[in-house]
């Protein structure tokens, strides 16, 4: 649906209507992201309620990974098709069914079909968001609201560690998802009520479909880019995500309430670092060594945190924090996206990206479970030991150097923009 035409463009009226576009599909991304979270402050719970092994609970509660995976192209390519209002509003009410079945499950495959819900239709929250940057924005403003939407997005993780836990050691369980449930239904509301896209807005038509999706596939710069979020989400995904508040509860005798809320200094760090790394990216004219160096501190925080165990909650609080700043440099990934594609493809071409960021998660937490199971076989110890838990998630570190090696290996040799080389 197109906006009336008494709003002209770059009114006062536009501009407050181009905004609330912008943040409609914000607020989702991060409804999308405090579902995702979920598992992390829930683990310990779910395994003692459902009897599951490591690798088991790690595998079921990957699925919303799968779904939202292999979901991501399709949904670029028919939120570019059909536009975002629709969509927007599909993807709520799937995160919304999965949220309902997620509380009432009796079985650890229910929750598995909850997840799967919930990754299906969080999968229409970022892309839409792309969608109407792009229709509603100038080019230049691209990058720099790209990075605002991550940092929404990781604030949604943040409210899920600092109020999910208390609320359901005071609440319960079912009270607390009757919440998440209702912060869905006031989105859906809002979207179907302003979500719209202006009359220049045209969607691609069928035969220019087929040209623009072989582009896509053909572009090798687009490669990189989803190949450098793939190994920079990784860890993220599998230690801040799912694994982390079990290691900090073990490794610093925290209750899960208090874990989860030194988790949610790693999405601090994200909603700081997503639009700084967009705003330099813009200043910058060779990004490369920008997500190089990112990829590398990011590692280093992370095998500080592995490796010793800080004397004060504080410095472990500044390594959480660094860990989840530097891991933000990820957000680059998709703030190129609009230098390497058309105005066109850029829903489907952030789609491809992030498929690759959330095949790491299906990737990566499933192998820190089949780790686990694999170190207690061995040792004949339960996998909650701190010894086996850290060597299983000393993992990660390695993807974050591998991201390092692939940004500085393909770096352009005229030492130009690593974005602006390709075009």
């Amino acid at each position: 649906m197109s906006v009336n035409a008494n709003i002209k463009l770059n009114t006062a009226s536009y501009k407050v209507f181009a905004w609330f576009n912008f943040l409609v599909p914000a607020l989702f991304f991060g409804y999308e992201y405090l579902l995702r979270v979920l598992p992390s402050i829930l683990f310990t719970t779910l395994h003692q309620h459902f009897h599951g092994s490591a690798v088991q609970m790690s595998f079921v509660l990957s699925w919303y990974y799968y779904a939202y995976a292999l979901m991501q192209i399709p949904a670029g390519l028919l939120v570019d098709r059909f536009g975002a209002r629709f969509l927007v509003a599909t993807g709520l009410l799937l995160c919304m069914m999965g949220s309902f079945i997620f509380i009432t499950a009796d079985h650890i495959w229910s929750i598995g079909i909850a997840r799967i819900l919930m990754g299906l239709g969080g999968a229409f929250s970022f892309v839409s968001c792309v969608r109407l940057i792009c229709v509603w924005f100038a080019p230049r403003q691209f990058a720099f609201l790209t990075g605002i939407a991550v940092m929404i997005g990781a604030s949604g993780a943040i409210f899920a560690h600092i109020t999910v836990a208390p609320s359901i050691r005071v609440l319960g369980i079912g009270q607390t998802f009757i919440g998440i449930f209702a912060i869905g239904v006031i989105l859906l509301l809002i979207a179907l009520q302003f979500i719209r896209e202006p009359e220049i807005a045209r969607p691609i038509q069928l035969p220019a479909e087929k040209r623009y999706h072989k582009a896509i596939l053909a572009n090798k710069i687009l490669w990189v880019l989803a190949l450098y979020a793939f190994l920079l989400t990784a860890p993220t995904s599998s230690f801040a995500a799912l694994w982390g508040a079990s290691f900090l509860a073990n490794t610093y005798q925290l209750n899960m309430s208090h874990s989860a809320s030194y988790i949610a200094l790693v999405f601090i760090g994200w909603v700081i670092g997503a639009p700084l790394f967009s705003w330099l990216g813009c200043k910058q004219k060779q990004s490369y060594w920008l997500m190089g160096l990112a990829a590398l501190f990011s590692s280093l925080m992370l095998l500080t945190i592995l490796l010793f165990k800080l004397p004060t909650l504080l410095s472990l609080g500044v390594a959480l924090f660094g860990f989840g700043f530097f891991s933000a440099a990820v957000v680059l990934s998709y703030t190129n996206l609009r230098a390497v594609v058309t105005k066109e493809q850029v829903a489907s071409a952030g789609g491809f990206v992030n498929l690759f960021a959330m095949l790491a998660a299906v990737f990566a937490q499933p192998l820190i479970g089949l780790l686990l199971d694999l170190f207690s076989l061995f040792h004949q110890h339960a996998w909650q030991t701190l010894g086996l838990l850290n060597a299983a998630l000393m993992i990660l570190p390695v993807f974050q150097v591998m991201a390092m090696i692939l940004i500085f290996s393909v770096r352009p040799k005229n030492k130009q923009n690593l974005i602006s080389d390709s075009t």
